[in-house]
């Protein structure tokens, strides 16, 4: 029995022990977390056949992986679950001990990937670890003149959001800010994918089976279906050449069926459990109205009709649009992807909030009401109405916040 195996079975019965805590404690806001127990479950109205993939994809999810089974040559995380595994498998890491490193420059007025250099995501660690000769890990190229720093995505009721249609995205569209509200949200149209895209900080990805392939090749050098699918290059050192004996699986490393196993864990995530709703937490919900919150993070979107059941026609309540925002100055940091600039960023949903104790795209503080004051651009006017609430609006705000 390998090592692999044998880690995936401590995990997986890890996780359902997990699943049976009554709580678990937390700096998150100053407040004791909410109960785990519903964190990591599958959705609810899954068939035996999908909970099957379900628990097929979590056992690969969380397998260890080795230069030997195609790790590498560089790579940031040996399994899915090292960076998504808060407060369950598939969430985050809240302590940022592992944060994505995106690097570039600018060129001819264009944003660069330097791809000749490594770029754009930097791969920390090597496979020169386990064997001498081989790479250790990238550093951030003299090239770049663009560096920036990007938190971990919580994975929780990805499926649904997966599951919202086109047209109920666009629908929120206003490009041109036609109403005056000062919001001017669009959708990311992708010209590589030639559809809307959501996942992703720059809502550049558009379904989890992508972004499960991005992943596998970018965060772990794993190659896959998919990955050849979209012609994305196992990731080198620095662009270089692998040295002779460091790539010791020199074709697929991952089988279209582990492919299509840690996709459908991620479809079938059950979305982040709501907290405690009291008096308190309405008067909240209210302020966050009155003030514009909800222009941006919008409660609530519809999927459409899905051949899975258990993801047809439901009511979402992730709290975005999912559109690009110019959130200003003091959150841009360059980066961009296809038509999304340095300064834009997808509205994150907010579902899941009271787990989190850093806060933004980059993780760069633990006050909440700190990240709301960094908030720019188009949402200047919500801010100046935030920074004009009463104490006890502002307590209220906060208790909604909290309960999400």
């Amino acid at each position: 029995m390998n090592r692999s195996f044998i880690t995936a079975v401590i995990l997986t019965a890890t996780l359902f022990v997990g699943l049976l805590i009554e709580g678990c404690d937390s700096q998150n806001h100053g407040n004791p977390r909410e109960e785990i127990a519903e964190f990591g479950r599958p959705i609810t109205g899954l068939t035996s056949e999908q909970l099957n993939l379900f628990n097929k994809g979590l056992s690969e999810f969380t397998k260890i992986r080795a230069a030997e089974t195609g790790l590498g040559p560089v790579f940031n995380e040996r399994s899915c679950d090292a960076c998504h595994r808060d407060p369950a498998t598939g969430g985050d890491i809240n302590d940022l001990s592992i944060i994505q490193t995106l690097f570039g420059t600018e060129i001819s007025n264009s944003f660069n990937e330097l791809i000749s250099e490594g770029g754009d995501l930097l791969q920390t660690r090597g496979i020169g670890e386990e064997i001498e000769g081989c790479p250790t890990g990238e550093v951030i190229p003299e090239e770049a003149t663009i560096v920036a720093t990007r938190q971990v995505p919580p994975l929780f009721g990805d499926g649904l959001i997966e599951s919202i249609p086109e047209e109920v995205i666009t629908a929120n569209e206003d490009p041109d800010d036609l109403d005056g509200d000062g919001i001017s949200g669009r959708a990311h149209l992708s010209l590589f994918y030639r559809r809307i895209t959501r996942f992703g900080v720059k809502a550049d990805i558009p379904d989890l089976d992508t972004f499960t392939g991005i992943a596998l090749v970018r965060e772990m050098g794993i190659t896959n279906p998919h990955d050849v699918v979209l012609t994305i290059s196992e990731q080198l050192p620095q662009g270089q050449e692998i040295a002779g004996g460091c790539d010791l699986v020199m074709d697929l490393e991952a089988s279209s069926e582990e492919l299509e196993a840690i996709a459908a864990f991620q479809r079938f995530l059950a979305p982040p459990p709501r907290g405690e709703i009291t008096e308190a937490v309405n008067n909240g919900e209210a302020v966050f109205d009155e003030i514009g919150c909800s222009k941006c993070h919008i409660d609530s979107l519809a999927t459409g009709a899905n051949e899975i059941e258990a993801l047809s026609n439901k009511d979402v309540e992730l709290y975005s649009d999912l559109l690009l925002h110019d959130m200003g100055p003091e959150l841009a940091d360059g980066i961009e992807k296809g038509p999304a600039k340095g300064y834009e960023f997808r509205t994150t949903p907010l579902w899941g909030l009271r787990t989190r104790n850093f806060f933004l795209h980059d993780g760069r503080t633990d006050n909440l009401e700190e990240a709301i004051k960094l908030h720019g651009g188009e949402a200047e006017t919500v801010i100046d109405k935030f920074s004009s609430l009463s104490q006890e609006e502002l307590e209220s705000l906060m208790a909604f916040l909290n309960s999400l």
